[in-house]
């Protein structure tokens, strides 16, 4: 027996075991630091909706496929054991999305605290650029719009508050036609950044920074991901289907995830 064939020693697995705990405590550690901001928890949050949005039409989808169709003058569907476990799968997993996207609404029915704290924080220190101080003053009113309106018609889905069923209906559309307002305001934003920082390079000569270029670029594709999601429920009937909501919500919740998730380092 060669010396590459012998078995391990008690020593090399022990280290093994020991550098696989280490690891593993470090992963807990980084979701922990993840979990205790907010801002992760409506990361994560986020992200974990938008996968069971895409997963659970996919799943039901499967179901269909693997149901048997008799050849009956009437025609007869008969769940097979495979269809039936992953139609019961693609129920849980959506009841999984409605739950998330109950609790975020929740834990946004303190969002005005942050709306105050960002028109406060941007009254102190406004951009140098005109342009964009107006387009950042328009988003932090369209957001404190959104944020009254989801708060009410949340609240009223509880009966809390005493709107018709109609109000409120006109609430959700609303609010989520000022969050479509705020995408098109930061497109508008960020092409005035990258004009100013393009037109700052010239008169220096100075080169462009990667870091600058790549947050950028995150930042435009995560706003492009989610326009068709704040055109879609901006109408009644709605635009798209749940399989294009979960796929552009993945692309755009998981960039603010990614992000995030390299901060706890």
């Amino acid at each position: 027996m060669t010396t590459s064939d012998s078995p391990p020693s008690s020593k090399d697995v022990k280290t093994v075991i020991s550098i696989k705990a280490a690891q593993t405590s470090a992963l807990i550690a980084r979701i922990n630091r993840l979990l205790s901001t907010p801002q992760g928890i409506d990361r994560t949050l986020s992200l974990l909706y938008y996968l069971s949005t895409l997963v659970s039409p996919q799943l039901a989808r499967l179901a269909a496929l693997t149901t048997i169709k008799l050849p009956t003058p009437v025609p007869l569907l008969v769940l097979t054991p495979t269809a039936e476990h992953l139609a019961v799968l693609s129920t849980r997993v959506k009841a999984v999305a409605s739950k998330i996207s109950d609790v975020r609404m929740f834990l946004r029915l303190w969002g005005l605290f942050g709306m105050y704290a960002w028109a406060q924080s941007h009254i102190a220190a406004p951009p140098t650029d005109r342009i964009v101080n107006y387009l950042v003053s328009a988003q932090i009113g369209v957001n404190t719009i959104y944020q009254i309106l989801e708060n009410l018609a949340y609240l009223n889905g509880l009966n809390i508050v005493g709107f018709s069923k109609k109000t409120e209906g006109k609430m959700w559309i609303w609010s989520t036609r000022c969050w479509a307002a705020h995408i098109v305001l930061e497109f508008l934003r960020l092409e005035r950044v990258r004009y100013m920082r393009a037109k700052k390079r010239k008169r220096s000569g100075s080169k462009e920074d990667k870091e600058e270029t790549v947050a950028w670029r995150k930042a435009w594709v995560s706003n492009a991901a989610y326009l068709p999601l704040s055109l879609h429920w901006s109408t009644e009937k709605g635009l798209i289907s749940d399989t294009a909501i979960g796929a552009f919500g993945v692309i755009a919740s998981g960039i603010g995830f990614r992000e995030t998730w390299r901060k706890t380092v």
